[in-house]
């Protein structure tokens, strides 16, 4: 295969750049930070009964979160999968346990993004308070 001639490829370019350049007729706009506290990271939380949760988060896409973790109870412990929403700071997790039911959970994280608290539900959870702070 040929290539062709300099002339017509610095044509080319010049042709690609003008094309590219038309496109922008509007200024760009800056982009503005999300103002949501991240969940993204490693989080440490306990229920009054004792049971201790593990999770690692991450985002994917904007609202999605996804992760891992550890249930740790009387003694014994399962890996958690993870996947859940941040809707403006309203957090839904589900988390499943390998040989366990799933269970959720719902709550908020405070604007620091230091403390995210709410409530489990399912698998044995009814409403049972949790708090989850980012370990030191």
């Amino acid at each position: 295969m040929q290539r062709a001639p300099r002339a017509n490829r610095s044509r080319w370019k010049g042709t690609a750049l003008a094309l590219a350049l038309a496109g922008c007729d509007q200024p760009l706009e800056p982009v503005e930070p999300d103002p949501r506290p991240s969940l993204s990271g490693a989080w440490v939380g306990h229920t009054p009964a004792g049971s201790g949760i593990l999770l690692d988060l991450t985002y994917v896409g904007s609202d999605r979160v996804t992760g891992t973790g550890t249930f740790l109870a009387f003694g014994g412990q399962a890996e958690l999968r993870v996947e859940g929403t941040d809707r403006t700071s309203h957090i839904t997790l589900e988390l499943v346990p390998d040989g366990f039911q799933p269970f959720e959970f719902r709550g908020t994280i405070t604007e620091s993004g230091d403390i995210l608290s709410g409530v489990l539900n399912g698998s044995g959870f009814e409403d049972v308070p949790i708090e989850f702070l980012r370990p030191e």
